[in-house]
């Protein structure tokens, strides 16, 4: 009986998914540079990336970060299919071995047919985990999502025909909602990766509405992770399909250009983000009464508010937050909305505290921290841990310290 070479199953995993698309490693060093590319990584030359390819299958290096990512978006694969496990820093060769063909060793997901039972039990799966995530944040919803996500890509890399479609209208709904997953829990370049994907199949399918959405959300991700000027880019390219848009949708693209305005040192981004904000709250309004459905039910009055009042702390128009988050306030209703109700809050009270209001910004806080206690998201944490830093200046106040101690036992892993 011959010997079987021992190899780490993420090993047998980069080389059973490369064969099973039939790349050959030229190829798979082709798509790994494309996927560089959408992330802003500067890769090896080819002939270099390549030999690493062969050491990689070979089990004699061990793939270090970025290049995880890049395999999972070249492959179309969540990172924990390929290297289930292991960390993106780096992994164990020794921990896990198998004693197979690695020809015959792909343990990642199959692709489905994309079947109409399919697609309706995966459309029924992103709608309650989309209400998941509203209610309890991105952390107890991304691993589940991961595994639908693997289905999905794969399933559209081997459908062709009149099935392609509304297989595509799906995917690009599901995929960048996973980037929005990625997005709340603090991993941009992941979030950006998977929503890159997303107006990939919007682009296919020239759906307008999903194009300027999910450029929309670009645009988001963008101002989050520090690059306004390219925010205020995107928004407006979004905003170039406003006449085939509902009014939700509008809502959501004004709002989001009044962030990028907000965070831009644009010389006009004073008035540039008014006019977006007045703009922004008409359309939400129009949006009450509006019975076609869209990707933005989540755009109310109440939400447009509490978002244009975060954008006007940042602006230094604290007294102004203060007003429009308080109307917010006011008018949440959905509970269903724990995480955007409980950043509601905690963004008030964070205008509070810059406007020297320690006591009414610890009871505002009490508020965020009661909603928020069932809800797991990165970007809830940040704000709650920025109010903390505004009400450093107070701690000396009893009430003020029991605050502050309480936000940190509500973020160990950060304070």
């Amino acid at each position: 009986m011959p010997v079987v070479k021992k190899l780490p199953i993420w090993a047998e995993r980069i080389k059973g998914e490369r064969r099973r698309l039939g790349w050959s490693q030229n190829e798979l060093a082709k798509r790994l540079t494309e996927a560089a590319d959408q992330l802003g990584v500067r890769m090896a030359e080819r002939a270099s990336l390549i030999r690493n390819i062969k050491n990689w299958e070979a089990g004699v290096h061990q793939p270090r970060d970025p290049y995880p990512q890049l395999f999972a978006l070249a492959l179309g694969m969540p990172e924990s299919d390929l290297f289930g496990g292991y960390s993106s820093a780096g992994f164990d060769p020794n921990q896990e071995i198998v004693e197979r063909e690695p020809e015959n060793s792909h343990l990642a997901q199959e692709a489905i047919p994309a079947t109409r039972s399919l697609l309706v039990s995966l459309d029924t799966l992103l709608r309650g985990h989309i209400q998941t995530d509203a209610m309890l944040g991105s952390a107890l919803v991304l691993p589940s999502a991961e595994h639908y996500i693997s289905v999905l890509t794969q399933t559209c890399r081997v459908t062709h025909g009149s099935d392609r479609k509304p297989l595509l209208e799906l995917a690009s709904q599901f995929v960048e909602f996973f980037g929005w997953l990625y997005q709340d829990s603090g991993d941009y370049v992941k979030s950006i990766a998977w929503t890159n994907m997303a107006l990939d199949y919007a682009m296919e399918l020239n759906d307008a509405r999903a194009i300027s959405y999910i450029l929309m959300r670009k645009s988001n991700i963008a101002s989050e992770s520090g690059d306004p000027g390219h925010a205020l880019g995107l928004i407006n390219a979004a905003l170039a399909y406003s006449s085939d848009l509902t009014p939700r949708l509008r809502a959501a693209l004004f709002r989001q250009r009044a962030n990028a305005y907000a965070m831009s040192d644009d010389t006009g981004r004073f008035i540039g983000f008014q006019r977006a904000s007045d703009e922004a709250m008409s359309e939400a309004v129009s949006g009450i009464s509006q019975i076609e459905d869209d990707l933005a039910t989540y755009c109310t009055p109440a939400y447009v508010e509490m978002e244009l009042g975060a954008s006007l702390v940042s602006l230094g128009q604290s007294h102004d937050a203060i007003q429009l988050l308080e109307k917010s306030r006011s008018r949440w209703a959905d509970e269903a909305q724990a995480r955007d109700n409980a950043l509601c809050f905690a963004r008030l009270a964070t205008a509070y505290a810059v406007m020297g209001e320690p006591l009414r910004s610890c009871m505002v806080a009490q508020d965020a921290l009661q909603v928020a206690r069932s809800v797991r998201s990165a970007r809830l944490t940040q704000e709650l841990l920025r109010l903390a830093r505004h009400l450093n200046g107070w701690s000396s106040e009893a009430e003020v310290h029991r605050v502050i101690s309480l936000i940190k036992e509500r973020t160990p892993s950060r304070s």
